[in-house]
């Protein structure tokens, strides 16, 4: 009989093989000679779809330039720069003429060149005198920034290049004769120098009017309606179009001038002050912000734009109010339906005001004196959360990203009222704006919307390829590495749905709150964001102790793979029914948690064709340790069981089925399919102790492995082994003294 199986399935493999040629071959024919893309010099020409996730991975023709950059970044590992520099900036005058790049109908060479005026105000720190410094650090790379002239105070001083690597990022400038605590005046000259526009989408961005700028769904080719210039920062490019002490922990106050030709408008953060037209046909745009802000935060954008503004009354105080400005092409100002492909700013920002006061609710009232979008295209993200003033991606006001939308807003308090202290902790600011997408889908749809966002965080999480990277970036030095959509984001925000559910909303609501109130305007770092939390539980009984679970989730890797193996042991019996639950953690691999400790819901069914005689119980196991096994007495003889049926945990889960007599077996293989090199996970569940044997074999028939040849107690047995097999299909007999043969097909994947 297994002769037989081995051959009908030999002969099903084969028409596979064929069936699988004959597509690939079709595919190298018609599909590949028409995939092709038109750029000029770098250009995101793909859309952003859904969310904000930064990475210029996902525009397909500038991979390459991406990867040269990221080489970059790592070669100049110094690019981290969370150390604290002797000084305190607390305030930003800045002041550019943009009249060159915006005249030009060009956007390389010359054409990209402007000048600036930097005035930083600082206080020196207590350590500038025991470490002996009469040195001042600033960013701007040579080959980006030229000083033309510096000063502290009135005093015309020289600029040193900080050549600690091939390519000099710092300047520092001598400054004797000064004390702890000391506040000086910097003001720094400098000409922005860079001839093309950043390969990595961080710096200084200058697009002419009529470029091709997206390719949308369809293959619609858009084209930019007017010239455009614009800045994008996060992480390390502030330092590219001003000089700066570039870390996200230094904010400052902050003004910012920007000349541009008469007929364009400047949008920066703040509120606008003043508009200043000259007689060279120029006009200058003053804004100022009241709060401070980390230099990654500070945007200026310029272009055609026209406007509109709405305003937002306080939850606090309904008779106060803030303005909401938005900025874009006058193209996109029409009453065309949001269909997925026409452009409507109006029907995509409508949203703002509600999701404002939503958030005002849960988290406490909007930290700013106003907010705002200007719209841009092309656009190396979805969004960006630039304070007061997000950018937005054009492909926004197609109406499929609302949620984007919601995502910058929430960042208005957790990523600027409160920042991550460094790059290391950045799930601080995007995992908690992921899951502030959920609680906008709630804040109108309820629990089960909620759901639908975190099934959507979840699935992105378990298709990504790099789900394995930590919460925790241990090493920020490239774009995407820092903004891991799978781990930064999607893992983030299902760590707060995690502490939401285990802790309570009666503990979550009141420890964000606390969080973003304590360290208003300034940064944290993950342990600052634990204490919060430690603190608002108090005493109060909790299943596991949040150290606890943040160590497993933002410094551990993966997630759990739980297994649910049962029996029931008083089958016959009419008053009583026991049932033994054995649940395990699977996982493995480097940097995955042994053990997450958590409590986990198990839901006992027992289906009838009328389903007012269906039953169904829950029941909680607190995980401690990587198997668990609880006896429960029920009051139906269940025919099925479901671990985390509410789906509110972020996991990989298999159910092997109930062992009703001693012939049946239970057999589970994971994962599926395997990988080359793969450890393969073999749960085998036995109703007693007894003689055991595994066996691995080919489609051929051919014994190529035993995994185990030995005695085997009762329960659930786990085998982990390291399969060093080709791709291709292969079956796993399992075989008792009582002759009891199971055999198990599965695949290994290249």
């Amino acid at each position: 009989m297994f002769s037989l199986l081995l051959t009908i399935t030999i002969i099903l493999e084969c028409c596979k093989v064929l069936r699988t040629l004959f597509f690939v071959l079709l595919f190298l024919l018609f599909i590949i000679p028409y995939r092709s893309f038109t750029q000029e010099h770098f250009v995101y020409l793909d859309e952003e779809p859904f969310h904000e996730e930064k990475s210029c991975l996902r525009c397909l023709n500038a991979k390459q330039n991406f990867l040269t950059s990221r080489n970059k970044l790592l070669s100049n590992s110094h690019l981290t720069a969370t150390q604290a520099r002797p000084y305190d900036v607390l305030r930003y005058d800045l002041t550019l003429d943009w009249m060159n790049p915006l005249q030009s109908t060009l956007e390389t060479g010359t054409a990209r060149r402007y000048t600036g005026k930097q005035e930083i105000i600082l206080v020196l720190s207590s350590t500038w005198i025991t470490e002996g410094n009469n040195t001042l650090f600033f960013d701007a790379p040579e080959d980006q920034i030229r000083i033309d002239s510096a000063f502290i105070g009135a005093i015309n001083t020289s600029v040193i290049r900080t050549n600690t690597t091939s390519l000099a990022q710092t300047i520092s400038l001598k400054a004797e004769g000064f004390r702890a605590r000391d506040t000086l005046t910097i003001t720094l000259y400098f000409t922005h120098i860079s001839g093309n526009n950043p390969e990595d989408g961080t710096g200084f961005l200058l697009y002419r009017k009529g470029r091709l700028g997206a390719v949308r769904t369809g293959n619609d080719s858009v084209f930019i309606p007017e010239r455009l210039a614009y800045t994008m920062s996060q992480p390390y490019g502030a330092r590219r179009w001003m000089p700066c002490n570039d870390v996200p922990f230094d904010k400052a106050l902050a003004t910012i001038r920007i000349r541009v030709p008469q007929g364009f408008t400047a949008v920066a953060n703040g509120l606008l002050q003043s508009r200043t037209k000259d007689s060279l046909g120029g006009e200058t745009f003053f804004w100022k912000h009241q709060y401070p802000l980390a230099p990654y935060l500070m945007a200026v954008s310029a272009s055609v734009f026209t406007s509109y503004q709405e305003n937002y009354q306080k939850v606090s105080n309904p008779n106060d109010s803030i303005p909401i400005s938005h900025y874009f092409w006058a193209v996109d100002d029409n009453s065309l339906p949001l269909n997925n492909r026409n452009y409507n700013a109006r029907r995509s920002f409508e949203i703002t005001r509600g999701t404002i006061a939503a958030y005002a609710r849960w988290f406490g009232e909007y930290p700013y004196e106003s907010y705002g979008h200007v719209v841009v295209q092309p656009f190396s993200a979805g969004g960006m959360e630039h304070q007061t003033m997000s950018t937005i991606n054009r492909a926004w006001l197609r109406g499929s990203s609302a949620a984007g939308i919601a995502h910058e807003i929430i960042h208005q308090w957790y990523g600027n009222k409160v920042t991550c202290r460094s790059w290391e902790d950045i799930w601080l600011n995007e995992g908690t704006a992921t899951y502030g997408e959920a609680l906008w889908y709630e804040s109108w749809g309820g629990t089960p919307w909620n759901m639908v966002a975190m099934d959507g965080f979840r699935r992105n999480y378990f298709t990504s390829r790099t789900r394995l990277q930590s919460v925790y970036v241990s090493n920020p030095t490239t774009i995407d590495g820092i903004f891991n959509y799978a781990t930064t984001y999607c893992k983030g925000g299902w760590i707060h749905h995690l502490l939401r559910r285990v802790y309570g909303d009666s503990v979550y609501f009141p420890a964000m709150r606390l969080f973003v109130n304590r360290f208003a305007f300034g940064a944290a770092t993950t342990s600052e964001f634990t204490t919060v939390f430690r603190e608002t539980i108090g005493k109060k009984l909790v299943p596991v102790p949040v150290d606890t679970l943040i160590k497993e989730w933002v410094y551990g890797s993966g997630e759990p793979l739980f297994s649910a193996a049962w029996r029931a042991i008083e089958p016959n019996s009419s008053s009583k029914n026991k049932i033994q639950l054995t649940l395990s953690q699977l996982q493995r691999g480097e940097n995955i948690p042994e053990v997450f400790h958590l409590p986990v819901e198990i839901t006992f069914w027992k289906y009838s064709l009328d389903k007012r005689d269906t039953q169904r119980l829950v029941q909680t196991i607190v995980m401690n340790t990587r198997s668990e096994t609880r006896t429960f007495e029920l009051p139906f003889l269940p025919d099925s069981l479901v671990i985390d049926e509410s789906q509110n945990i972020l996991c990989q889960k298999f159910t092997l089925p109930r062992v009703l007599n001693e012939e049946n077996i239970g057999v589970l293989l994971s994962p599926a399919p395997f990988k080359a090199n793969d450890i393969a996970g073999i749960d085998i569940q036995l109703p007693e102790q007894d003689y055991l044997r595994l066996e691995v074999y080919s489609v051929l028939g051919q014994i190529l492995t035993v995994l185990f040849d030995g005695l085997a107690s009762g329960g659930v047995q786990s085998f982990r082994e390291k399969l060093s097999l080709p791709s291709g299909t292969y079956f796993l007999r399992v075989q008792t003294s009582k002759g009891t043969v199971t055999v198990k097909k599965f695949l290994v994947a290249p």
